[in-house]
């Protein structure tokens, strides 16, 4: 959902008056705002003679609208009478407005996608129920792991015999006219073995604009649901997101956020890398916004998107037409330099622990020779006093034996494992630098940089050492990881399932 500019222009919306429209339908998307005066809502009028509705893709209740521009009252949209009820417009007007800006955002995205040669598409729903706002593939692309037709065979004992697994298949034209499927029966289920690991196909991404709060947490579950269909995953936030942001930043080294911008069909152009004003910037709806007379303008005419690029203390806002995507995801013109910030802040960083671990290394050297030094006076001084009294030192025999035990070296404490850091893991087990796990290393991207190496190695412990054992097991001691990202990025990879007792290797099959 889109995040309003000014959160206080949604306040202004009258109960039961939303400030948008749209024209093809009750769950359309081809949005119009309110008209700005009374002969521009007369014109709109008569440019749409079918009405409007209070869409149900932006959470309205999908109901007929009126345009009222009378003589005293400002334009605006309002519901036939005695049916505003129920709908969010009336108790919660702000979700309203961000539904509709969230469809301006999309069909926006869509129209700039589409120019640049791609083939999107909005809300596509994958096999498994995940649904992506904008998925993007190159136009010549073959088809993805959603597209592609995946067989079983079964041999029930003369010949072979064909069928197309159920979750195969959902777009039908991709089907070809000369392999009539038939679902496969319940009761004799595929064997895993006979399907192929599903890979997301070469070039496929997808555009996630995110405009409401939404717990971190289910930011990352969502993104590793994603990850299975699609190779590349962008995030663009809210302008009020800033929270969403910044994590996102300290885990890929870049994050976007997005604001809208309306002007008036007589309002220049603004130049490019222009930045708007408080006057001008204000949320407002999609694609397809139509308004002035003739028919639907250019979007760019009357509506426009801004992408910003996050940045340690500031965002930088260019201009959907200034900005394009790449193969990794968009691109804007300070996506390198915010990149390039990111990765001297993860150096400063590392730099940071490194000497803080050599500084405590160095107080814990001391801190040991001082009670070395303790304990060596203590025993000169026992062994002082059993010479200056002999009778002491006969006893009972227990003192003796108390006094020889207490003048015992100290045990030396036991050395560290070598495999409890990332470099002495990588020496004792060098092969787990050709480790490729079947999920790839798609996943990583989840983490910040400086967690890959470690990552990869407890992928390659997790898969081939060991099986299962407690947490601490999947941790590098040279690795600050407080908040266990790196085990919960194996566990949503399907590497790792955690137990009670700490963790097990993911069985593939144990849910099927």
């Amino acid at each position: 959902m889109i995040e309003p500019s000014r959160e206080k222009s949604a306040v202004s919306m009258e109960r039961g008056r939303p400030r948008y429209a749209v024209v093809d339908g009750p769950a359309g998307q081809v949005t119009v705002p309110v008209p700005g005066n009374r002969a521009a809502g007369v014109r709109l009028r008569t440019q749409h003679p079918g009405g409007f509705w209070c869409s149900t893709s932006a959470g309205g209740c999908g109901r007929r609208l009126l345009v009222v521009a009378g003589a005293v009252r400002a334009p605006h949209f309002r519901h036939e009478r005695d049916r505003a009820d129920g709908c969010l417009s009336a108790h919660n007007a702000q979700a309203l407005e961000r539904g509709y800006a969230h469809l301006a955002i999309q069909r926006q995205l869509q129209h700039w996608l589409s120019a640049q040669g791609y083939e999107a598409r909005l809300e596509r729903r994958f096999s498994d129920g995940t649904r992506a706002d904008v998925y993007v593939r190159p136009a010549t692309a073959e088809p993805g792991v959603e597209e592609r037709m995946r067989w079983s065979v079964r041999d029930p004992g003369a010949g072979f015999d064909l069928a197309l697994l159920p979750q195969a298949l959902e777009a039908p034209s991709m089907a070809s006219p000369a392999s009539p499927a038939s679902p496969a029966s319940p009761a004799s289920p595929a064997s895993p073995a006979s399907v192929a690991h599903a890979r997301p196909a070469v070039g496929t991404q997808t555009l996630e604009v995110q405009l409401s709060a939404l717990p971190w947490a289910r930011v990352l579950e969502r993104d590793a649901g994603y990850r299975r269909h699609v190779a590349v995953v962008t995030w663009i936030f809210g302008e009020q997101r800033e929270r969403e942001a910044l994590s996102m930043r300290q885990q890929r080294g870049v994050s976007f956020q997005v604001r809208t911008r309306t002007r008036t069909p007589s309002q220049p152009p603004a130049p490019p890398g222009a930045v708007s004003t408080p006057a001008t910037a204000q949320s407002t709806s999609t694609h397809g916004i139509q308004g002035g007379p003739g028919s639907d303008p250019a979007p760019e005419e009357l509506f426009g998107v801004e992408i910003g690029t996050h940045h340690p203390g500031r965002v930088s806002w260019h201009p959907l037409s200034e900005c394009h995507l790449d193969g990794q995801g968009v691109w804007t013109p300070t996506r390198e330099e915010a990149l390039a910030e990111h990765q001297q802040a993860e150096a400063a960083h590392r730099a940071d622990d490194e000497a803080t671990r050599t500084a405590s290394a160095g107080r814990h050297l001391e801190l040991r020779r001082a009670e070395q030094a303790r304990r060596l006076v203590r025993a000169a001084r026992r062994g002082a006093a059993s010479t200056a009294d002999p009778e002491a030192e006969r006893g009972d025999g227990r003192d003796t034996e108390r006094r020889r035990w207490r003048s015992l070296p100290p045990v030396p404490p036991s050395r560290p494992s070598p495999t409890r850091t990332v470099q002495g893991f990588a020496n004792v087990h060098p092969e787990a630098g050709d480790f490729i796990p079947p999920q790839g290393w798609a996943w990583l991207q989840q983490l910040p940089g400086r967690m890959h190496p470690a990552a990869r190695l407890m992928a390659y412990r997790a898969v081939v050492l060991i099986d299962s054992g407690p947490v601490s097991d999947l941790s590098f001691d040279d690795v600050d990881d407080p908040h266990g990202l790196i085990v919960a990025a194996l566990e949503q990879a399907e590497f790792i399932e955690r137990t009670a007792r700490g963790w097990r290797r993911a069985d593939p099959t144990r849910n099927r």
